[in-house]
């Protein structure tokens, strides 16, 4: 079967060089990385995703006076990141 794949052309450098050291073709290199990597995520014990623990801020206060909502404070902030850069180009 043949299909088309892109990758980041310094991905395609070290694989073609790997693959080279080894003294083996570009398509029989990646084939074998991926039957790997196949093999071994079926060993893994874990069903679907890994659960993680996500911190929790105990911040209190809210958004600050004035501010009605989230999309209005990105507007601010955009607002002073913009008249930031222009500050530094003059």
């Amino acid at each position: 079967m043949q299909t088309t794949l892109r990758f980041n052309e310094d991905l395609m450098r070290r694989i073609k060089a790997e693959a080279a050291q080894h003294g083996i073709s570009l398509t029989r290199y990646i084939e074998v990385a991926l039957r790997e990597r196949l093999r071994r995520r079926r060993k893994s014990p874990r069903e679907g995703p890994r659960k993680i623990k996500l911190p929790v801020s105990r911040a209190r206060g809210g958004l600050a006076r004035g501010i009605r909502d989230l999309k209005e404070a990105r507007a601010i902030t955009d607002d002073a990141e913009g008249a930031r850069l222009l500050m530094r180009r003059h």
